[in-house]
């Protein structure tokens, strides 16, 4: 039975995801709107679709072109970032990671049951944070497209269209995309077509970010709710023994879970993360080239609000993936501060189980190459400046 009141940590989230056509849980208990979302996503993500394969020809014309280098990195960083979409979306969806959302739900319904306000507290905290971290998300790559969008409209408006030849192939109102007709002679429709690409573009590059980052805060907001049921394992009562040994076997149990869903979740992302990695070290690279050549205020601007974009997810990412790490090591610690060492043999051998298990870390890893960290957002920009370094030198 559909139910939206359990779902306040993923508000935000849930919302992009359905605009995507990427939301895979019901949306109604109604077959019929089922029916209609199912179309609506079919057409959002084919249009995507469309938009990738016209930047990658558009790339490839360039090339057999002979153009000046810079256009080719420019057109090279928006099919990267494309493609980084792309990859993004449709493995999250081969792996069933949109339908991991339902553990999240799962666990809002048991917080609004239980009669424990501090862990209600701590988990309405955390709600607020993951809405706002999504807002954010979105509206930093809207502000990038949008604002990429508007310059590309000053700059045609208060040029001169005498100046422009009608069949020029390198011209391009705003995405290097390629049109089955010369963009001078119908600039209404392809200033058209480039709105809908930027909101595919904001809609799709939103929510690759904000599935994975929604998915990293449940993991570390559950592991911190464990440490509050943690402090307050009682085992000091009178009928303390057999309340303590209960007690801490529903946080083994609640333990172990968390353990296979982190675990699970690495193992579905872990070639995203890697793959992501890899393309946004080379999409940092090729913006800043961009804006260290760019040779007016426009295409500075909008270099500038390309590579906060870039520059915010993979720190976003880092942070997100090494809180995990944290939250995880820190359960053995909140474990180690109860009273342990008074309980009887049953107890004691339940805690060590546990406490062994916990001092083993969670993280979300990029492949075979590593966990990811902070320590990753900043190879992310070194490998950027040794990109543009070589690329000048080359110059």
């Amino acid at each position: 039975m559909y139910n939206n009141n359990n779902e306040q940590l993923i508000k935000y989230s849930k919302l992009c995801m359905i605009i995507s056509g990427s939301w895979k849980l019901p949306l109604s208990n109604s077959r019929f709107s089922t029916n209609i979302y199912f179309c609506y996503a079919f057409l959002i993500q084919g249009l995507y679709y469309i938009f990738i394969s016209a930047l990658f020809i558009k790339f490839v014309q360039l090339i057999l072109m002979r153009v000046e280098l810079d256009m080719v990195i420019w057109s090279s960083s928006y099919l990267v970032a494309g493609l980084a979409g792309w990859i993004q979306i449709s493995m999250f969806q081969r792996n069933k990671i949109p339908e991991m959302f339902q553990d999240i739900i799962n666990l809002e319904k048991d917080i609004w049951l239980s009669v424990d306000e501090d862990v209600k507290s701590l988990y309405l905290k955390k709600c607020i944070f993951c809405q706002k971290l999504s807002l954010a998300i979105a509206g930093n790559t809207a502000f990038g497209v949008i604002s990429f969008f508007a310059v590309s409209l000053k700059n045609y408006i208060e040029s001169d269209h005498t100046a422009i030849k009608e069949d020029d192939p390198l011209y391009f109102f705003m995405y290097p995309v390629w049109l089955p007709y010369k963009e001078p002679k119908h600039m209404t429709s392809a200033i058209f077509i480039n709105a809908v690409f930027a909101f595919e573009g904001i809609v799709i590059y939103s929510v690759c970010h904000i599935i994975f980052a929604t998915l990293m805060v449940y993991a570390a907001t559950h592991l911190e709710l464990l440490h509050v049921k943690i402090n307050k394992l009682n085992w000091n009562s009178v009928d303390g023994e057999e309340r303590g040994f209960y007690n801490l076997r529903e946080i083994a149990t609640e333990h172990s879970s968390l353990e296979k869903f982190i675990k699970n979740l690495n193992a579905k992302t872990k070639n995203v993360v890697l793959v992501d990695y890899i393309l946004n070290s080379i999409n940092v690279a090729s913006i800043s080239l961009k804006v260290i050549n760019a040779e007016t205020q426009s295409q500075l601007f909008s270099a500038i609000a390309y590579l906060m974009i870039l520059v915010l997810h993979v720190f976003i990412s880092g942070w997100l993936a090494n809180e995990i790490k944290v939250q995880s090591l820190a359960t053995a610690d909140a474990l180690y501060q109860t009273n342990w060492y008074n309980q009887n043999e049953k107890t004691r051998r339940t805690f060590h189980i546990t406490l062994m298990r916990s001092q083993r870390p969670l993280i979300i890893s990029k492949g075979p190459f590593g966990e990811m960290n902070t320590e990753t957002a900043l190879t992310t920009l070194r490998v950027a400046y040794s990109y543009i370094t070589l690329m000048q030198n080359y110059k």
